[in-house]
Parts: structure tokens; sequence; C-alpha cells
């Protein structure tokens, strides 16, 4: 249904209602912004002198310097799944030193692998904030300086929280950095660098047990020392992490028609108006969803490309029946109706005073704290808040998160080239431009004029954390349905990893075939992930297929190693097992663009890591009451086995289902241009 367009509101005008399918794609999550003429909202874009909008695009070089960024990524990984992952080799040693028993060690996996994945929002936040370079730069030196403390750690609890929740953290900064900063630079061959970076994660399962166990190379050694080496690692990537340069962002100017030939309220701007209220969710998500703010294609028809990287120097945005005045006296204590307006702020003196009023609606701090911030303001926080000169904005980009599988599977790569008339001038064209437009949400003002400044809440992370968190797509039967089976496989998926060599030792193996097996395992993941990424580039094949087959024999292969207990049965069953267990990793982005649209994977990808952070705290310490109750391994690779192939048989209705969804919704979304 078309809404009507009110006197003097912008033709720049979207409209929206329930959930909708767009592209033949479910958009579960509705634009809601119902406001009246009083209080419209425009968004404030960046124009330069000549009243041109200027819209920053990055175009990913497609290889080049990336290439050394992949090789980064590979270490990077190698280091931290392989401590994830074999963190079962230093079970026994730790817990001798600290007089207490493996299982409460094992403990410290769930922790780490819990934190490392609830802290996901907060990561890209921080990445689309300050850049990969000093996020990657800070988890690198956290990971590294708490390693080096841990070694020399007396006390049990003190170390659980050292390496079970800070190291978990600095992992997920390091890890949110490589897996974004790969997909930013490549567009055509990002599922091959995605796969050549990943195989890190075998190679650290691979890895770890030689290099750690093996008496011919470290195995002779304490612990404490194995951690000091671990710690100096992770220094050499701290160093390596400094390479990893933004991208300078491509600047899309359009020409802003004359006010006087276009009855628009508004000149570098848009309004957003709704004649019919969706659902009720708290004003972040209102106000900062990605959703909300319109892709570069569906804001504008004819652009051309600026051959100059000038930064934008003005603005111009008019709103209705308001004065400049009443917008500065009300930006941040009337927040629902002027979310994104910004207006240079001379009389706010500091840094904090600004805090404050971002977050306390127009609470004025004390001059002391004004003449403090002053006096740090050239030292490194304000080095901090400055850095990211190229204003690079990953999570701008509604493809950031599809790692794995072909572009050619998404309607906007293949549709894009229809979407724009694009004016080159002199300037050089770059691949794809269109489908770049179409899959980039427009970046604001006062997005931009943010860099100069320290404010506590920054719309770069503000939006990232609503995009991520917002819960509306529980709403679908479908996505609950592949949640729930993420949760069932987080539950299973660590504690063969982990318990694989105490396992092996209580069936009393020949000598160094338990460690050998964890290395087997990591082995035939590699296999397996390397199998499921070529497979994603097959057009006619099912990623929901794939997923829930592997899954099924994953989960079998593992139960069964509780029962086959002969040499023989535990390689095929490891084996078995590591290879199926790559698609959940591998498919799992692929699956959510393709159930619920591009448009909504950052928001659908954010809320199934919090369950995967959720079922990491629940497995292992799981698994370990098990082992103590009983006195045996045995059970633990039963809960895994039966949690994995569990959620393997829960994901069978889940394509069924969505296609469902689809057929009950009619298009309601309404583009006016």
């Amino acid at each position: 249904m078309k809404s009507k367009d009110k006197p003097g509101s912008s033709k720049k005008n979207i409209s929206s209602h329930a959930p909708s399918v767009q592209d033949g794609k479910l958009s579960i999550r509705s634009v809601r912004t119902s406001r009246s003429m009083k209080s419209a909202r425009c968004l404030v874009l960046p124009t330069n002198e000549a009243n041109q909008i200027q819209h920053y695009v990055f175009i990913p070089p497609d290889g080049g310097w990336g290439w050394f960024i992949v090789v980064i990524a590979f270490i990077a990984y190698f280091l931290m799944d392989g401590v994830c992952y074999t963190f079962g080799i230093f079970l026994s040693e730790i817990a001798d030193t600290f007089n207490t028993e493996t299982s409460n060690v094992a403990m410290i996996s769930s922790y780490m692998t819990g934190s490392y994945y609830l802290s996901g929002p907060v990561a890209c936040a921080l990445c689309n904030k300050f850049g990969f370079r000093i996020v990657g730069f800070l988890g690198s030196i956290i990971a590294m300086l708490l390693f080096l403390i841990a070694s020399y750690v007396e006390n049990f609890i003190v170390f659980t929280i050292l390496i079970g929740f800070g190291v978990g953290f600095a992992f997920d900064m390091v890890y949110t950095v490589m897996l974004l900063d790969v997909g930013f630079y490549f567009e055509r061959y990002r599922a091959l660098a995605t796969a050549i970076s990943v195989l890190g994660v075998s190679a650290g399962i691979m890895g770890f047990p030689v290099i750690f166990k093996e008496a011919y190379l470290l195995g002779n050694y304490h612990w404490k020392t194995k951690f000091l080496i671990i710690s100096g690692s992770f220094f050499v990537l701290t160093l390596l992490t400094l390479a990893l340069k933004p991208i300078k962002p491509t600047i899309v100017v359009e020409n802003i028609k004359n006010q006087e030939d276009d009855d628009s309220d508004s000149i570098g701007s848009f309004t957003l108006d709704e004649s019919i209220s969706g659902y009720k969710v708290s004003k972040l998500f209102d106000q900062f969803h990605n959703i909300v703010y319109p892709r570069i294609s569906e804001y504008t028809t004819e652009v051309f490309l600026s051959e100059t990287q000038n930064e934008p120097s003005t603005y111009i945005a008019i709103l209705p029946d308001t004065e400049v005045a009443s917008i500065f006296s009300r930006a941040f204590s009337n927040f629902s109706d002027y979310p994104s307006v910004y207006t240079k702020s001379e009389d706010v003196n500091c840094c904090i005073s600004n805090c404050c009023r971002s977050c306390f609606r127009g609470i004025t701090c004390c001059q002391a704290c004004c003449n403090w911030c002053q006096r740090k303001w050239n030292s490194c926080w304000s080095f901090l808040c400055r850095a990211n000169k190229n204003v690079n904005r990953p999570m701008y980009r509604d493809d950031i998160l599809y790692q794995f599988g072909s572009l050619s599977r998404l309607p906007e790569y293949n549709q894009s080239h229809t979407n724009v008339n694009l004016k080159t001038g002199s300037a050089q064209l770059p691949k794809n431009i269109s489908y770049h437009l179409s899959v980039s949400r427009v970046i604001t003002q006062k997005d931009i004029e943010e860099e100069k400044q320290c404010v506590c809440c920054p719309e770069a992370v503000l939006r990232v954390i609503a995009t991520m968190l917002d819960l509306n797509l529980l709403k679908s039967v479908s996505f609950d349905i592949l949640t729930f089976s993420s949760f069932l496989t987080m539950i299973g998926l660590y504690a063969p990893f982990v318990f694989i060599v105490e396992r092996g030792e209580e069936l009393k193996l020949e000598d160094g075939w338990p460690t050998k097996l964890l290395s087997f395992m990591g082995l035939a993941n590699c296999l397996g992930r390397v199998a499921c990424g070529l497979l994603s580039f097959w057009p006619s094949l099912d990623p929901m297929i794939v997923s829930y087959l592997t899954l099924i024999v994953g989960g079998a292969s593992i139960f069964a190693s509780a029962f086959w207990t002969d040499l023989l049965g535990q390689i095929i069953s490891t084996v078995i097992y590591g290879f199926c267990v790559a698609s959940f990793t591998t498919l799992r982005t692929v699956l959510l663009a393709s159930m619920f649209g591009l448009e909504n994977l950052t928001n659908a990808f954010g809320i199934t890591i919090l369950f995967y952070g959720l079922a990491s705290f629940i497995g292992i310490p799981t698994a370990s009451f098990l082992q103590q109750y009983t006195g045996s391994y045995k059970y633990c690779f039963i809960l895994s086995g039966g949690a994995v192939l569990l959620s393997g048989v829960v994901l069978i209705p889940a394509n069924s289902i969505n296609r469902k969804e689809k057929e009950k919704i009619t298009p309601k979304v309404q583009f006016n241009v």
C-alpha cells in the first residue's frame, strides 16, 4: 500500500508497514518512524560547497594488500582457535598446579568461548567506530598481557577470570577484526580469501597438540612456560595488526535539485514517514537500526564519482516548523523527534560535556571536569578518537558478514546494475559500483563530525548495537528454529575437542594417540571447511540440506565414539566429526542471508552469536558435571553427540516453514524516489 505524500513533505519518502517481502526475501524488521510533520525526522547527509550530496562508498580492492591481511588473519585464527579448541591439552598440568579437578579447569574453556561470542556486538561496534588497526592492536596486546600475567598467578579464581573472561573478550576483538577486514578487502574473491584465512582454525587444532604436547618440541616444558610462549606469539600478532591499513572511501556525489523545482522539505536529507505504526520497540532500535537508513541506491537515481577525497564542509537541512535554536536545545532532550540532526556545538567546551549531552540529555558537567578534559585532550584518548581519519564504516554494509558462498546467490548482486545511472566523468569507474551502492547504508554528517571529538555513545556504535541486538527477528518461527538448532550445536560442539585427550587416556590408548586424535580431528575439520566452501558455490545445492545432514552425521559419529572404544573406532569417529562440524561455521551466514535477506543478515548474525555464547556457558560445564558425577568421560561424548545430532534434526523443517512465512506476507513497502 502506497502512503500519500503530505504537503511539504519530501519526495524522498520511505514508508513501511508490517514485515514484507523485498526481492523475494523476507524482511522481518520493518522501518518504524510514525512521525507527524511537527516532528518529521530529517537525516542530514554530508554535502560539499557546491551543494552536492557526498556518499561514502567502500570499494574492496579485491587483492593487493588484502592478501597480506589474509595471512595475518590466518596467524590470528591459528593462535586464538588453537587455544580455544585445544585447551584440553593443558587440563592435567593446570589442575595439578592449582590442586583442583580437571573438570574445574575445563570450565575456563567454557567461559572463554562464552565471552568470546557474547562480546561480538561490542567488538563489531568498536571496529565500526575506531577501525580495524586500533581494535586489533588492543585485542592482541590485551591477550598478550593476560597470558603473561596468568603464567605467574597463584590463585585459581584470578586465573579463571584472566583466561576465561579477559582472554575471551580480547580474542573476540581480534577475531572480529580479522573476520570483517578480510570481507572489507575482497568482493569477487571474498569466499576464497575467507576460506584461506579460516584454515588457520584447523591448523591451530592440528598444530597446538603437536607443538605443546609432543616431547621433541615443547611437551616437556611446564604449562607456565607454554603460556609465556603463547604470550610472545600474541606480541608478534600485535605488531602484525599495525599493517591493517584502512580503505580510503570512494566519494559518490549526487547533484541536488533546485528546491523550487522540487517540493522537498529538505536539502541533503531525507524524511522517513509512516502512516501505520509497526511493532513497539525501544527508541534505540527505531532510531539507529541500519534498516532505517536507506541504501545509497534507494536514496538517489543519478550519481557520479568524485575525483577528490575532500572532506565535506557544509550541510543543509530544513526541518518543518522548527527553528535552528530549538534544534540545538532539543537535539538531545527530545530524543525521538530529532535523533540524527547534528549542530556544531561551539559552546560545548570538552568531550565530557558532549558525553553528558549525549547520555544524560543536557546535564552540564562541572567546570572541573571540563578543565580536566581540556588538559587531556591531546593525550592518547584524543588519539583514539581521531585516529580513524578515513571514516571506515564496515558495519554499514549489508553484506559485510557474508563471508562464504558466491555473491551470485544474492539478488542484490544480480540486480544491482539496474538500480542507478552512473556518470563517471573523468574518474575511473570501480568494478560493480552499482552493487556497492545497493548494499551500502548512508553515512550521516553527524557520524562524520563525531570523528573530531569524543562522545560516549557515537552514532557509529549505536547503529551497530541497535542493528545486531534487535530481537524482532525472533517473531519469525523459522528463525527461532535456526537459532535453537545453533544453540544445541554449540552445547555439544566444543566438548569433544576439550576432552578428547583425557578420554583417550581413560581408554588407555597407545602412548601418543590421544593427542594424535585431536590433530586428526583438526585435519578433518580443515578438509571439511574446504569442501563446504566449494559446495557453497554450487547454485543448485541447498545449504540447508548440507547443514542438517552434516550435523546429524557428525553428532551420530561422536555419540558412537562413546561405545566404539577401540583405537580404530576412535579414529573413525573423530575424523567424521571434525569433517562434518565444519559446515556449522562455514554455511551459517549463507543460510541466514538466503532465508531472511541480506538486509537482515547483520541483525540475524548478532542474535545468533548471543545464543552461541549462552550455549557455550552450558555445554562444557554440563559435560564436566557428568564426568564428575559418573567418573567417566563417556557421558561427555554422549551429551555432545546427542546435542549436535538433535540440532540437525531440528533444522529439517526450517526451510519449508520459512517459505510459508514468505508466502503469507505480501509486499507492503513502497519507496518513492
